[in-house]
């Protein structure tokens, strides 16, 4: 019993410790899961904090972007005063917060199609609104109905997106008709040309008192158009004028003049300009005005109006919009009147313009002064213009800081001051300021103008104002003093540059030929060449040319008629002459000459001929009877002192005689009038040897022709040409005026038969030159180069090749980049390469190593490869050398010797200019034809264009040479 009992506890322990356990196991368990289920809470709670944070992150990121940009709004301004029928309101579109653009007024503005209203737009401005700024469209919105009326969207677009305006109620009342005010008005013109202006003539007539009426409008469609300028005119009324009065004329203050008129009535006139901006027809409505008018003091006793209270810029009862003071409640009625519509065609202008138009139509009338006339370089000098024309307001003069004439010689800082107006006349003051002191006028220019009656355009010559400019006394470098231990050497390197100096003595008067031994190395070795190849028929051609010639002319002596022909071509006495004719052709001795032994021999000679000769011969006989009569009885009235018969022409006894000849049977000579010609010869082989004689000695009598007085000239010449060069070192300027003077004095020797020609051009053009005027040098150089080829007889080496060099120079002085020569560069460069002395030697070697192997291949008879080669380069040598001596480039005809000349692509004016930038002095060309005062030319580029005949100075016109 106690066993089982024993057993029993041991169970129960068991069962109590397995209770325990569970219990542990469990509370472990439960435990472990409110730790997990605590560790899963917290983790969700954090990614809910994250998530809660991140969306409020993106709530407060979307305000602040809502706050930096807010919406985009358009809103309509509309005015304070009441809208009335026909009566044009000033609104304003105001764009606030609009999108970002390049530009912020390029929004695009859309009105619909509406009945009620027509719509203006006027340009875009800033304006703050809100305090930030905003951009804002003018409008001027005028109804067309009264009423009550809804003004439609108004959209704008910009920069892709577009926003309109809401719909707006409004209120159009509608004026009364006035019977008691008149509006015109008067256009100067219907149909201009466009730069022309009209003149508007605003008339207002009324019977109402002038204090009664106010928030007057006058709306004139002319002001508003976007193509028309408004321009106040230059006699406009005085404000302080008593008869003025203040307008407010569709926006602007306009003052007008009163005049009182009969019956109380009052009539109001205003002026002003519009001047289109482009060619077309303009429609413009009917002007009109609307008034309010006060009844209550229509119905007080009405004075006579005696003028505004106020001056005419203050503002007037016409601006007053609002009831009067006072107390009082007036009572207003709005009545308004109408103009007439009108129609303006403005015609185009033709093109293209010149360049110095600007916009003047019709002829005007301008004067140049200038004050002072003597001043110093850099001081100020007052340039006026004084301008008389229709439209004085609205021409304009050319800006003198763009004509290159004024630009070389002044400075120009400021535009010119306000115009001023006195009697119709307008004046205009420019300040300029002389650069240089050889300054001696202010420069002459041209305006364009348009003539309106002929439709083409025309110039108008500003004359050139004589000026005296003094040098400021100026550092001169050769008066400083140098140290003496200051030791500077040079190296001596020849200079190409510059221009060789004058010819004053001999070679100026020198009329022979040099010697032979003035021509430089490549022209003796090529005349030596030549020698060898061609003196023996040169010896033979020479030897018997002048003998044959000579004999020639002694043979045609002996002929009656040409020994007659020759004496009265000598204006030998024409009866003598006659009388030898007829001893030997009509047998008539000298002692029994007369006219009728003269018939009667002729007579007899066509008894003796056919019928046909006999016929001439009688005739002939009447004609030379008659022709001797009137000579005798001419040569006795001469020395009776009578009135002169008919005068006797010797070209009719010549023509007499020759066809006496035809009828004549030939003349035959006798031997004894042969000439001698081994004389002949012995005095060609003569001549021939005089041409190896030294000619010094012939130059020192050629020089000795000269007039004594003409070389005194010279001298004189030569002296202030020596003080024009050192006057170069102290004052430039006044040396360039005297180095002009002195190229003038020589001109006046062009032509003289004692002085070389082209030594007095070359002379002349290195005046020029010195002077600086490089149009004029290049001129008289190529007049020098022309007058030294044409008199081969007394050409001088030296001077050729001086002549070439300071052309040379004074060509890389001009403006104009233009080629040289007229001729392609590469043609030029092959004829420098083929005149180098190295290449005419080659050519010489050439020469002789071909006759070598011509002469070995004549002996060995055959050819081998040398003798090919050989020959072809003395062909290419040949043919260089050919080109050298005989091809020559054109040379120029002309030179312009003005400044900034506008080559053109026809023959005037309306032509368009060929190049963007005028022409210079010195440029060289070639005449192709001459079309009145035009010239159409080649320049050396080869193009071609059309430049004012006086404009260019001719290369062969010495007639106009000293001017």
């Amino acid at each position: 019993m106690s066993k089982l009992l024993m057993y029993k506890d041991i169970q129960k322990t068991k069962r109590q410790e397995n209770v325990c356990h569970f219990y542990l196991f469990g509370a472990k368990t439960l435990l472990l899961v409110s730790l997990l289920f605590t560790f899963l809470l917290s983790v969700n709670a954090k990614a809910e904090s994250i998530t809660h944070a991140q969306a409020q992150g993106q709530t407060k990121s979307q305000a602040q972007a809502q706050i930096q940009t807010p919406k985009w709004q358009l809103l309509l301004q509309a005015p304070e005063q009441m809208l009335w029928l026909g009566q044009a309101s000033e609104w304003l579109l105001i764009s606030s917060n609009q999108p970002e653009s390049n530009n912020a007024f390029s929004g695009k503005l859309s009105f619909p199609k509406n009945k009620d209203f027509s719509f203006e737009t006027g340009a875009a401005i800033t304006v703050n609104y809100n305090g930030a700024a905003a951009a804002a469209y003018p409008l001027r919105i005028t109804p067309k109905s009264s009423g009550n009326l809804t003004l439609p969207s108004i959209s704008l677009t910009l920069a892709n997106s577009t926003v309109k305006t809401a719909p707006m109620p409004i209120t159009v009342a509608q004026a009364k008709q006035s019977k008691h005010m008149q509006l015109s008005v008067e256009h100067s013109a219907k149909e201009i040309y466009l730069g022309q202006s009209v003149r508007l003539n605003i008339r207002w007539q009324l019977s109402y008192p002038v204090n009664a009426l106010q928030a007057v409008q006058f709306y004139i469609p002319e002001f508003y158009h976007p193509d028309i300028s408004v321009v106040m005119p230059w006699n406009q009324v005085n404000s302080s004028d008593n008869n003025a009065i203040g307008l407010p004329i569709s926006g602007k203050r306009i003052i007008g003049k009163w005049q009182a008129l009969a019956d109380n009535k009052v009539q109001i006139d205003a002026q002003v300009l519009i001047k289109p901006t482009k060619a077309g027809q303009y429609h413009f409505a009917a002007p009109h005005l609307q008034v309010n008018v006060n009844q209550n003091k229509l119905a007080k006793k009405r004075k006579r109006f005696a003028g505004a209270q106020y001056p005419a810029y203050f503002n007037n009862n016409f601006f007053e919009s609002k009831p009067g003071s006072y107390g009082e409640t007036p009572t207003y009625v709005r009545e308004q009147t109408r103009g007439n519509a009108f129609t303006l065609t403005v015609k185009s202008l033709p093109t293209p313009a010149p360049d110095n138009f600007t916009g003047i139509i019709g002829k005007p009338d301008i004067n140049a002064s200038a004050s002072p006339t003597t001043l110093n370089q850099g001081e100020p000098l007052q340039y006026s213009l004084t301008l008389v024309h229709p439209d004085l307001e609205t021409i304009d003069t050319r800006d003198l800081s763009q004509v290159a004439s004024f630009n070389r010689s002044f400075d120009i800082p400021s535009p010119p001051s306000p115009a001023t107006y006195q009697a119709g006349v307008k004046t205009i003051h420019q300040s300029i300021f002389p650069r240089r002191a050889d300054i001696e006028a202010i420069p002459e220019y041209a305006i364009s103008y348009f003539d309106p009656i002929t439709g083409l355009y025309r110039e108008l010559d500003i004359a050139a104002i004589a000026i005296e400019v003094n040098e400021n006394v100026q550092f001169n470098f050769s008066q400083g003093q140098s140290s003496d231990a200051l030791n500077i050497k040079n190296r001596l390197t020849k200079d190409d540059s510059g221009i060789w100096a004058h010819y004053w003595n001999e070679q100026l008067f020198a009329t022979t030929n040099p010697t032979f031994f003035s021509l430089n190395k490549a022209q003796i070795m090529w005349l030596t060449v030549s020698l060898i190849l061609t003196i023996p028929p040169l010896i033979v051609v020479f030897l018997l040319a002048k003998p044959l010639f000579e004999r020639r002319q002694q043979a045609l002596m002996q002929q009656p008629y040409f020994r007659l022909k020759t004496q009265l071509n000598a204006q030998h006495e024409p009866l003598s002459a006659l009388s030898n004719y007829a001893q030997q052709r009509l047998n008539i001795a000298p002692s029994q000459f007369n006219a009728l032994q003269v018939k009667q021999a002729i007579l007899a000679l066509a008894k003796n001929g056919n019928n046909s000769s006999a016929a001439k011969l009688d005739i002939l006989a009447l004609q030379l009877f008659d022709w001797i009569n009137r000579y005798q009885t001419q040569y006795s009235s001469q020395k009776a002192s009578v009135p002169e018969p008919k005068a006797v022409n010797v070209s009719e006894l010549i023509s007499l005689i020759a066809q006496l000849e035809q009828q004549l049977p030939q003349f035959n000579i006798t031997s004894s009038a042969k000439v001698n010609s081994s004389n002949t010869l012995l005095s060609t082989l003569l001549m021939i040897g005089l041409l190896f004689l030294p000619v010094d000695n012939v130059v020192a009598e050629q020089t000795s022709l000269a007039q004594p007085s003409i070389s005194e000239q010279i001298q004189q010449l030569q002296q202030a040409h020596q003080h024009a060069l050192q006057l170069s070192i102290d004052s430039p300027q006044k040396a360039s005026v005297a180095h002009s003077k002195i190229a003038q004095q020589l001109t006046e020797f062009v032509g003289n038969k004692h002085l070389n020609q082209a030594t007095l051009m070359y002379n002349i053009a290195s005046s020029w030159h010195h002077a600086g005027q490089y149009g004029d040098s290049i001129l008289w150089f190529r007049r020098a180069e022309n007058s030294e080829m044409q008199n081969s007889a007394v050409k001088n080496n030296a001077v050729s090749e001086q002549i070439a060099h300071n052309l040379q120079q004074t060509r890389n002085k001009r403006l104009d980049d233009l080629p040289d020569f007229f001729a392609p560069t590469w043609l030029i460069q092959l004829q420098k390469i083929a005149g180098n002395p190295l290449w005419q030697g080659i050519s010489l070697l050439c020469y002789l190593w071909f006759l070598y192997l011509l002469v070995q291949r004549v002996k060995r008879d055959n050819a081998g490869k040398g003798f090919y080669h050989s020959a072809a380069l003395l062909t290419v040598c040949l043919i260089s050398q050919v080109l050298y001596f005989s091809y020559q480039p054109l040379r120029s005809d002309g030179v312009i010797t003005r400044t900034e000349v506008v080559s053109r692509k026809g023959p005037g004016l309306i032509f368009s200019p060929a190049f963007t930038t005028p022409l210079n002095q010195g440029t060289e060309v070639i005449l192709k034809q001459r079309q009145g005062n035009w010239s159409q030319v080649q320049l050396s580029d080869f193009s071609t264009v059309w430049l004012p005949s006086k404009a260019i100075s001719w290369v062969n016109d010495l007639n106009h040479a000293s001017k």
